[in-house]
């Protein structure tokens, strides 16, 4: 603590943005890996039919690392 200004405290999320579905960290990783996998499907499938540009390879390629990341996290 610093003052009265600036106060740190240590507090652990388990559950998703802002403290919802506290406990429920376990199916939160399942529904991760479930829309990772939806996510790689629909690429692979994209790219098999020649219809997957550049930019929605960019943007599926950063979805998929945000949720791999959060994954880890989790």
């Amino acid at each position: 603590m610093i003052g009265d200004i600036f106060h740190l405290t240590y507090y652990q999320n388990t559950g998703m943005a802002f403290g919802l579905m506290p406990g429920f960290s376990a199916v939160i990783a399942v529904f991760s890996a479930a829309a990772i996998g939806f996510l790689i499907y629909l690429s692979r499938r994209w790219q098999i039919e020649k219809q997957l540009s550049k930019s929605i390879s960019i943007g599926l390629g950063l979805l998929i690392g945000g949720a791999c990341g959060n994954l880890i996290d989790r």
